[in-house]
């Protein structure tokens, strides 16, 4: 997958130095995968949660730390460029949209739920 605005990460780790190693772990778990649909992420993150927004549209939520933190995005699956697609150079996408960081407390206000 690939990872949009991954500097907002970085940067979040440069605030909260306690966030560093399961955000890094996150970076490369999320670089290495090739999710398809919502049950791969969960395969990869289990706590991982889709929330529906006010767009209408679902975020995918990753508790960071332990739950001390969460990561806001939106994920764009791989799809399939042909028919009966198996292998994964039969598919292309993938992306995953870095909207926010919070921590566990910011992110129980739900003011991020109304932006998005």
């Amino acid at each position: 997958m690939r990872i949009i605005k991954e500097s907002r990460v970085k940067q979040f780790i440069q605030d909260h130095p306690k966030a560093r190693r399961a955000l890094e772990r996150w970076i490369r778990l999320t670089r290495a995968a090739t999710w398809k649909k919502f049950t791969d992420v969960r395969s990869t993150f289990p706590n991982a949660d889709a929330v529906l927004v006010a767009s209408g549209k679902k975020a995918m939520v990753f508790d960071i730390n332990g739950n001390d933190f969460r990561l806001i995005t939106a994920v764009h699956y791989m799809v399939a460029n042909i028919e009966g697609a198996e292998h994964l150079s039969d598919f292309s996408g993938g992306r995953v949209y870095v909207f926010y960081l919070l921590t566990h407390a910011q992110y129980d206000r739900e003011a991020w739920k109304e932006a998005l």
